[in-house]
């Protein structure tokens, strides 16, 4: 699995032709791994885009950390009573606070938070 992002000026262009994304991200990968578009296509199982900047719950945002508000974090990846529990950046408490990392690893971790809870 590969994980890329457009930003900027790049995203807005693709907010207007969605249907390109794909075609945009293989060519860009091909060049990145010096592989022939047609070699990595034919390797392709599946593709999937999610468009933040008109996600209704996070309009494009990222989460921060304020100055002194560390705790914050902490606070949010606590399950509640071992039958809610919380992954994405904005509960990542090891240092990869920023997008993809931070939501990924929170992921596992919520997870096995949550294989822990029904084993007990």
């Amino acid at each position: 699995m590969i994980t890329g992002w457009a930003g900027g000026p790049k995203a807005e262009q693709l907010q207007t032709h969605p249907d390109l994304i794909p075609a945009v991200a293989t060519r860009n990968l091909a060049q990145i791994l010096g592989l022939p578009d047609a070699r990595l296509k034919e390797t392709l199982l599946d593709y999937h885009f999610h468009d933040w900047s008109r996600d209704t719950f996070g309009s494009g945002v990222y989460s921060y950390t304020p100055v002194h508000r560390f705790g914050a974090r902490i606070e949010l990846s606590e399950p509640i009573q071992q039958t809610l529990f919380f992954a994405g950046e904005a509960t990542n408490t090891f240092g990869e606070h920023g997008t993809v990392h931070g939501a990924i690893g929170t992921g596992l971790r919520a997870a096995d938070q949550i294989a822990n809870a029904l084993s007990s």
